[in-house]
């Protein structure tokens, strides 16, 4: 039996080394401490200190440098007794530490034998796992506890027998509640992992493909119309027990109810097409090793997400151990192409990220630099090794903080005008995004502000990263979605304008709730529906901002995971979060049209097919303790009946039911933080 390495210690208040072996590596990334006093969230405008570092998201220590995490004391006890119950020599952290030593204990006295710790660990425990990770500390979904053999006495053997009993129970029930001929016409799970099948219900998966187009300043055109296909992969778990929310949070099942929400929707009322890009994301974490990983792709695939954001140098340079280049011309490009063919097998375009030296580039020699990304974009988009071009390309990661090289303001403007100037002159079709802030920097005289004003009309998309505020509420987070995603897009599109008049778009390519542990110490947010919600919100803001894209942090992530949307210690089965994306890439349709929510706890987003057959509403409920009735109304609409999915705590939109509806009314209930998409066929 071999031990998961588990995650890594917590770093303590201010503890800033970027390279300290005892910093955290949880997810990659070190920030700025609590911003002080009263204020709750990074200034969107102020810079941090220019000594400031933090690790990169692409960033974590290899094998032989990592520190010894807290679990790795419990080693000893797989070839010996435990340490004693006082804790012996071992030195703990605090009492959390020490209850979990003793948690380690009360499960080796439970296991009476390897055999039945075997069946223990591959039946009940992955069914809980599976679909409540948020009930389970993350470094307990691959933790492996010693076993001693001991005496079947009675007593002991009557409790084995009654847990398998217990679980054979449950299996079967939840079976049951996924039997096809309990649904028919409506939407089954089938037996292959990737494949969902819509039934007769009428409704298919929108054809919001990526286009080669774009539409001014980030309007993307759409493509495919509506093709149909396949979504998602087999739910997380047949499982209907309740998730605990956070303290204070009811569970869904026994919600109240709150104030009746009326939705109004006009499909006459269009607002121009829609931009798949807005629900991209982040590859997963090169420590990973994930290139070639079927699983990976087919998971993005069955969610038809867009756009993935990828740093192949980076990448290829840690899974080698070596730089992937021994000069500029001289390089292997092998882990490079089978990373960004998995992009493109999953059914994504690829945001190339230009971060890290290749290898025989000497720090900020950006004329050898321009040589090797011209050969680069000659091998990809001139060439086609990989059959398609690559259209995004973004300029280094947060260079004021990049482990991998910070860089000053006019160190970046010539990286872009030589490198990005040397890349647009093999392919002008190509747009540069730049130049990924490590914060909201919009404000007059920052990075974003210099970069239009000072690299010519090189640059087509400004780019920033924007995290929601870990020393906040749960509920204040979610109310800021709106000024942080839509207001900060909105009121800035138009001040971004080079000398010569080029205007520039706007990209947020990281956000996540948070991009460290939650102050408040909870974990249930990260995996559960209320970063599905998030994720949501921030895409419908978007969404209606017409930014050029934005792209979630992140697919995967090694160690603790706390911002991934799918599981590496479960074959990369997904959290709740996947299914926002594979709701908004499935069921979203090709042109915005106008609908308006009466209640500001409840957004919604609505789309209709290019023929105006197929209408979808998206609904997203902030309110964290209510389940709350949705009247809606779609003007010029007769009778018929509309298909209905959501995703809470409670539920997947893998199960779907439908309502009728009449005079293009219909009232829809749905649970606290929950992400509802109510699907309609306007002609028999």
């Amino acid at each position: 039996m071999t031990f998961q390495e588990p995650p890594f210690p917590r770093r303590q208040p201010n503890s800033r080394p970027l390279h300290d072996e005892n910093a955290s590596t949880e997810h990659r990334h070190i920030r700025r401490d609590q911003p002080p006093e009263t204020e709750q969230r990074r200034s969107r405008r102020d810079q941090p200190p220019e000594t400031e570092q933090r690790r990169s998201h692409f960033d974590q220590p290899d094998e032989p440098t990592r520190k010894a995490s807290r679990f790795d004391r419990f080693r000893g006890a797989l070839s010996g007794p435990p340490a004693p119950r006082d804790h012996g020599e071992i030195e703990y952290g605090g009492s959390e530490e020490q209850q979990e030593y003793d948690e380690f204990l009360d499960l080796w006295e439970q296991i009476p034998t390897q055999s039945d710790f075997d069946t223990l660990r591959t039946s009940a425990i992955p069914a809980v796992d599976a679909t409540h990770p948020v009930i389970i500390r993350p470094w307990e979904q691959s933790r492996v506890y010693p076993i001693v053999k001991r005496p079947l006495t009675l007593s002991r053997q009557v409790s084995i027998v009654v847990s398998l009993v217990i679980v054979v129970i449950v299996v079967i029930l939840n079976t049951k509640s996924f039997d096809p001929a309990l649904a028919s016409g409506l939407p089954v799970w089938s037996a292959n992992r990737g494949q969902f099948n819509l039934g007769s219900a009428g409704i298919v998966p929108s054809g919001n493909n990526p286009s080669t187009g774009n539409n001014g300043a980030g309007n993307n055109g759409t493509g495919g119309g509506n093709n149909g296909g396949n979504f998602g992969t087999p739910p997380l778990s047949t499982s209907t027990l309740p998730i605990p929310g956070p303290q204070g949070l009811p569970t869904q099942s026994n919600a109240p109810q709150g104030g009746t929400v009326s939705v109004a929707v006009d499909p006459n009322n269009d607002q121009g097409p829609v931009n798949p890009m807005i629900w991209g994301i982040n590859a997963p974490d090169r420590n990973l090793r994930w290139a070639g990983n079927t699983n990976i792709v087919n998971e993005l695939k069955a969610a038809r997400i867009p756009l993935i954001r990828i740093g192949p140098i980076q990448y290829s340079n840690v899974v080698f151990g070596h730089p992937m280049c021994s000069s500029p011309t001289n390089c292997d490009f092998s882990l490079m192409d089978q990373s960004l063919r998995d992009v493109f097998q999953a059914g994504a375009q690829p945001e190339f990220q230009l971060t890290d030296y290749p290898g025989g580039v000497a720090a900020n020699d950006w004329q050898a630099y321009a040589t090797f990304m011209r050969m680069v974009i000659t091998r990809y988009n001139v060439n086609l090794v990989l059959g398609q071009k690559i259209k995004y390309w973004e300029f280094w990661n947060e260079p004021t903080v990049e482990p991998d090289g910070t860089l000053t303001e006019g160190q970046y403007v010539n990286m872009i005008v030589t490198v990005g100037g040397a890349m647009k002159a093999i392919d002008p079709s190509i747009r540069i995004v730049a130049p990924a802030s490590a914060w909201p920097d919009l404000g007059p005289g920052g990075w974003l502000d210099y970069m239009a004003k000072n690299t010519g009309n090189i640059i087509d998309v400004l780019s920033f990263h924007s995290y929601g505020d870990y020393g906040g509420s749960d509920q204040a987070r979610l109310d800021s979605i709106k000024a942080d995603y839509y207001d900060e897009i909105v009121n800035n599109a138009s001040r971004f304008v080079t000398p010569s008049g080029k205007q520039l778009a706007l990209a947020v390519t990281e956000y996540n709730i948070a991009w460290k542990d939650l102050s408040s110490g909870s974990t249930y947010e990260w995996h559960s529906s209320y970063d599905a919600v998030y994720a949501a919100d921030t895409i419908l803001w978007a969404t209606k901002a017409h930014a050029d894209h934005f792209t979630y942090f992140t697919v995967a992530q090694a160690g603790k995971n706390l911002l991934g949307i799918l599981d590496p210690s479960n074959n990369y089965a997904p959290f709740r979060p996947y299914y926002t994306f594979a709701m908004y890439g499935n069921y979203m349709r090709d042109r915005l049209i106008n609908a308006t929510s009466s209640d500001g706890t409840v957004d919604t987003l609505a789309s209709k097919s290019n023929d105006g057959t197929l209408i979808t509403i998206m609904i997203i409920s902030k309110d964290m303790q209510n389940r709350r009735p949705i009247a809606i109304n779609v003007a010029g609409l007769g009778n018929g009946t509309a298909t209905i999915a959501m995703l809470s705590d409670n539920s997947l939109p893998t199960t779907q039911s439908q309502q009728a509806y009449q005079n293009g009314t219909l009232t829809v209930t749905v649970d606290p933080l929950s992400v509802t998409a109510v699907m309609i066929k306007t002609t028999p």
